[in-house]
């Protein structure tokens, strides 16, 4: 873009910003002011993501977990945004950090967004009672590299538990899964609303907003008779 056409823009944002004296020293925003505010919010940001996890599907009975002694495994994937290229990836976990404050021994395997060797994966879900296995799809590449393995997985141990932290579509590439809930995001609250759901303190509520074609209607969540 041409630096006049740059200079232009900037002028316009400045003359806007006087317009409402947002220019002025009074209006000056501090960061610790921004941050008491955010916080004055929590309660309801809270509330609003305990209320929008959906438990989608529960064949097996999973939810709750009852007990926290048991040897929690956890699998995701390395994290990419839309923009970034696969081989760019970030490598942690969105679900470790709050799993370890419900649950006294959890491990996480952390896969590359790539085929893995499914030998560990093999191992990974032999030493542990409970496996949850954590896609996190933003672009149709990683979706489909997830399925992949979730699919071997569950030939293996049927009895995992799915659930999705990105968007709430990646059970259309495994609709055979017998435990499947969506967070809908990655937010600390949200994943922590979401532990709070695997182990009983709160009933998930949320109803999926979008259809997920042949699989669940719009407003769908479980009920044992489906």
């Amino acid at each position: 873009m041409p630096e006049q056409r740059i200079n232009q823009s900037v002028k316009r944002i400045l003359k806007a910003k006087e317009k409402f004296n947002l220019l002025t020293e009074h209006k000056q925003r501090s960061v610790e002011l921004a941050k008491e505010r955010v916080r004055s919010k929590r309660e309801i940001e809270d509330f609003v993501c305990k209320h929008s996890i959906v438990l989608l599907r529960d064949r097996l009975n999973k939810i709750p977990l009852r007990r926290k002694d048991i040897k929690l495994g956890i699998i995701e994937w390395d994290k990419t945004r839309s923009t970034i290229q696969l081989h760019e990836p970030s490598h942690n976990s969105y679900l470790e950090e709050q799993a370890k404050k419900y649950f006294k021994n959890v491990d996480v395997l952390l896969l590359p967004l790539k085929k893995p060797e499914f030998s560990e994966v093999k191992e990974f879900l032999k030493r542990h009672d409970e496996v949850l296995v954590g896609p996190f799809s933003r672009t149709p590449e990683v979706e489909k590299l997830q399925a992949d393995v979730i699919r071997n997985i569950i030939k293996i141990r049927e009895d995992i538990i799915i659930v999705a932290t990105g968007n709430p579509y990646d059970i259309r590439y495994f609709p055979e899964a017998k435990t499947y809930l969506a967070t809908f995001g990655f937010r600390e609250c949200q994943i922590n609303a979401f532990f709070e759901v695997l182990v009983g303190n709160f009933k998930p509520s949320g109803r999926l907003p979008v259809e997920i074609k042949n699989v669940f209607p719009r407003w769908h969540r479980w009920n044992c008779n489906d």
